[in-house]
């Protein structure tokens, strides 16, 4: 019979496609709006600029295009903020329906104060800043990049055509390279990003209100890629050395990105060819990886893609070990031991999609500005494609980061490596064996466009409690559990027989595995559910993975790029 957790975790990770729905229709009417909002300023752009565009009519139209942009932006905060209101009771509610559920006898469950669950949910930081913080930043961005096409099209003496599609982008590219598209592409991974804040939030409100019930939280990761860095790129080892990543071996001592401390490798891998983007610094270094590869921002983790967009710098050397040592360390990377970084690549079509990258400058003429490294950050240079390299990925314990050409960069396996781990609950001790979430208060999101869930691990003793009896709906015959007379049947005491009934149908943990294990377990017709028929079809019998149904960003890839990318597997799925 299965066990009230297994029961539990069962209809959690299904509800995680309820949860992808809602965020998949709350992202489409956010695009929508604010495509209607892109086309009132490609008509205004029109209307105001002319043969004479002067620099002071540029900074008087963007003071007007500022003031609509930050109407703009407050109704998208606005609208998204009524939306995860509603979504966080409904999420509260799905918890406390599943106790219901998979519990054969009632329990008694604390209700949540909807001012406390309001409050976590819109002032609880995540990705290093709460919601209204993550709009400000895209109202920032979108005004600099806005600002930057404009600037760069005047001093080009481009005509009114050619900044608009400099703004807007071009129809060939489904409007993909224009400024206006990052701002789409930065709306999208908020919207996205808070969605699962909000989802985990709400749930670990209401466990915060029932905690008697429950040992711990089980971080449980969905649908997740791999981040990976080019062969020679170059990471600190304990010892001071820089080496390339290609000859880390498991069990070298490298320095923690995070701690700065001598921590070992846990594992490494080559992943074979995959696109690559190259981040620039404005102090001379570069770090070629994965388009999102995360570094260390002041807001959090943030994809190489994105650092442009964000205007962010990211955590140097300095912050991560002593200064002697930073010194050195700086010094003997810069110019990476004598090599060169690559020449500038011509990015095709396709690549274009698969990376979803297009290339961007931090900030134009940044030499003759002399931007510096400061308080431990350097500023970005640019980030530009690199074309397909080899690319590795390394897992370091506990950090789960580590010091790559003179910056803090994350190891892939963020989510992977918290798969399975436990959250603790109180001061309750984990059940034995169980793996602790490091860091213990570590909630999703952990990264942008984070799908990881938290899920409850029901604890048998806090369901029970001293009851003498229970009824066991799950049986035909309402059975019940009579734990007084199994007792003095048995000649045991009634606390070994509770543990024993506990055991047998609380269970402690469900098994350990991944998304992808658990739904390859379930049945043809939910995962087309959750796929589609066509995705199904290729993930049952073309031997696809998830991770191959999405795209860098966290993205659903169509048929028609699934058939482009994995032809083998539609043969393999006669499709």
């Amino acid at each position: 019979m299965t066990t009230f957790n297994e029961a539990f975790f069962d209809e959690s990770l299904r509800h995680a496609t309820d949860v992808r729905r809602f965020t998949i229709g709350e992202v489409a009417a956010i695009l929508e709006l604010l495509e209607k909002a892109d086309q009132q300023l490609v008509k205004k752009l029109r209307s105001r600029i002319g043969p004479r565009f002067t620099m002071e009519r540029l900074q008087n139209l963007l003071k007007d295009l500022g003031a609509a942009r930050a109407v703009t932006m407050s109704a998208l905060r606005a609208r998204l903020r009524g939306r995860l209101a509603d979504f966080a009771k409904q999420e509260v509610e799905f918890e406390a329906g599943v106790v219901q559920t998979v519990v054969p006898f009632k329990v008694e469950l604390a209700t949540v104060n909807l001012n406390t669950l309001q409050s976590a949910i819109f002032n609880r930081p995540f990705e290093g800043a709460p919601l209204r913080g993550w709009f400000k930043t895209l109202e920032v961005a979108d005004m600099r990049n806005l600002s930057r096409a404009l600037q760069t099209g005047i001093a080009n003496g481009e005509s009114v055509d050619q900044m608009v599609r400099r703004v807007a982008g071009t129809r060939a590219r489904r409007f993909a390279d224009g400024a206006l598209s990052m701002t789409r592409r930065n709306a999208e991974a908020v919207v996205r990003t808070s969605v699962n804040h909000v989802s985990n939030t709400a749930r670990e409100v209401f466990w915060d209100a029932n905690e008697d019930i429950i040992q711990a939280l089980r971080w449980t990761s969905t649908l997740d890629g791999r981040t990976c860095l080019v062969a020679e790129s170059k990471v600190l080892s304990s010892n001071g050395d820089w080496r390339n990543i290609k000859d880390i071996e498991v069990g070298d001592m490298v320095v923690g990105g995070v701690s700065g401390q001598p921590r070992c490798v846990t594992g490494r891998a080559c992943y074979g060819e995959k696109v690559t983007v190259l981040v620039e610094t404005v102090d001379g270094g570069f770090i070629q990886c994965t388009p999102d590869h995360l570094f260390l921002t002041p807001i959090g983790w943030a994809e190489a893609r994105s650092l442009c967009d964000l205007g962010l710098p990211v955590r140097g050397a300095s912050e991560s070990f002593s200064r002697d040592e930073s010194e050195v360390g700086r010094s003997r990377i810069s110019g990476h031991d004598g090599c060169q970084a690559p020449n500038p690549v011509v990015q095709s079509e396709n690549e274009r999609k698969e990376s979803g990258f297009v290339f961007r400058s931090r900030v134009a003429g940044y030499v003759e500005r002399e931007i510096r490294p400061r308080d431990g950050w350097t500023e970005i240079a640019s980030v530009r494609y690199s074309g397909r390299a080899p690319v590795y990925d390394i897992e370091v314990e506990e950090d789960h980061s580590f010091v790559c050409a003179g910056v803090v960069v994350h190891n892939s396996a963020i989510c992977q490596a918290r798969d399975g781990a436990l959250k603790p609950v109180g001061d309750k001790p984990l059940p034995n064996g169980a793996r602790r979430l490091d860091p213990p208060d570590a909630t999703p999101p952990a990264h942008p466009n984070c799908r990881s869930v938290l899920v409850a691990v029901l604890d048998g003793e806090g369901l029970l409690g001293s009851r003498p009896f229970i009824t066991d709906k799950r049986r035909p015959d309402e059975r019940i559990a009579d734990f007084r007379a199994e007792a003095r049947r048995s000649g045991k005491s009634i606390v070994d027989v509770r543990k024993a009934w506990q055991k047998e149908n609380v269970g402690t943990l469900p098994a350990e595995t991944t998304y992808n294990e658990w739904l390859g377990k379930q049945s043809a017709s939910f995962q087309d559910e959750v796929l589609g028929k066509t995705k199904g079809a290729l993930f049952r019998r073309g031997d696809l993975s998830l991770d191959k149904f999405v795209d860098r960003r966290g993205n659903e890839l169509t048929i028609t790029d699934l058939r482009g990318r994995h032809p083998g597997a539609f043969d393999a799925a006669n499709i």
